[in-house]
């Protein structure tokens, strides 16, 4: 009898286990969600996202954006004081082409040495077989415009299916190992492309 009642513990242990096992397993597969985007929509890609971000969208613009769910979005106020908060935009170019994306690069690097910023990085990476550029830039402190600390952007652009895309996340530089970004940086690594 002995035997017996060590058996069924054992049997009720490893149901617990698989049960745990099972369930653990689906939780971490809600922590994201799937984009998909709307039939009015010129975006022709798909991606997951941190299952806590509301993307914001209007069917007359190309372009959505989320906010950082740590900092609630706020409007620059009267006292000129800028929000802190992280905020991620994803807008779409129509019958563009290679050349005109190579522009758009061009005027960002431009544009953040012409603020004082400075170019941390800028790389090549695939994006579901197609070549992107991801830049890093990070801006510094702009009292005059109510900012009181740097901010690191990252911004990706590709060239796909007739369309530039630009894909950019900028948050306070000390929220640079934020989970917002490590969402961005899973997005980025999931996007697919809408033949």
């Amino acid at each position: 009898m002995f035997k017996k009642v060590t058996i069924n513990n054992t049997w009720i242990w490893l149901q617990v286990i698989t049960i745990l096992w099972i369930f653990g397993g689906c939780r971490g597969l809600s922590e994201h969600k799937h984009f998909i985007p709307p039939e009015d929509s010129n975006l022709a890609l798909e991606f997951d996202y941190p299952k806590e971000w509301e993307w914001i969208y209007k069917s007359e613009s190309s372009s959505i954006r989320v906010y950082d769910p740590a900092y609630p979005p706020v409007t620059i106020n009267s006292n000129n004081e800028f929000p802190r908060s992280g905020l991620i935009r994803l807008s779409v170019i129509n019958n563009s082409n290679p050349e005109s994306m190579n522009e758009l690069i061009s005027w960002y690097v431009d544009a953040t040495q012409a603020i004082g910023g400075e170019l941390v990085d800028d790389k090549l990476i695939d994006v579901d077989g197609v070549s992107a550029r991801w830049l890093t830039r990070r801006i510094p402190e702009r009292r005059e415009l109510g900012q009181d600390f740097e901010i690191l952007g990252n911004i990706v652009f590709f060239f796909t299916q007739g369309k530039t895309y630009e894909i950019s996340i900028s948050v306070p530089y000390d929220d640079r190992d934020s989970d917002f970004m490590k969402g961005f940086e899973y997005m980025i690594s999931s996007i697919r492309f809408i033949p």
